[in-house]
């Protein structure tokens, strides 16, 4: 009985370790991605693109699910999904085509945007827009 005890506590300290060990790696995690978005809001070029001129399409896919046994590998799961699109003008004159998609309902996602006035497009410069970020933190709220 003592011995079972003791199996049952040392099981009990090893799940904690694990528990916290993981929660740490999740935070370490979550700090710098934010680090990365602030670096990216501070260093790249701001677009201001008026929700207006944005397209929501709703763009929900049909995906079959990893099964965990033979017996659901028929099921299949519909992915809700939204996608931003949108052009903008650069200062060079060129028209770039911006594309983001939103793990996020459809109906939902677009009283959200047309909440707002403005989404930020942050472009690493007006060489290379392709490489671009969309801020969509408001859609979290």
């Amino acid at each position: 009985m003592i011995i079972g005890f003791v199996v049952i506590m040392i099981l009990f300290l090893i799940i904690s370790i694990l528990n916290f060990r993981s929660n740490r790696l999740d935070r370490e995690l979550e700090i710098g991605q934010k680090e990365g978005v602030e670096e990216i809001k501070k260093n790249w070029k701001l677009l201001k693109i008026n929700t207006s001129d944005i397209q929501i399409i709703k763009f929900d896919t049909l995906t079959p699910e990893k099964p965990n046994s033979e017996r659901y590998k028929h099921i299949k799961v519909i992915k809700k999904r939204t996608r931003l699109v949108f052009e903008a003008t650069l200062t060079n004159g060129q028209k770039q085509k911006f594309v983001k998609d939103v793990l996020l309902d459809h109906t939902l996602c677009k009283f959200k945007v047309r909440m707002r006035d403005y989404i930020d497009v942050y472009i690493f410069s007006d060489e290379e827009p392709e490489v671009y970020f969309v801020d969509i933190e408001f859609l979290e709220e």
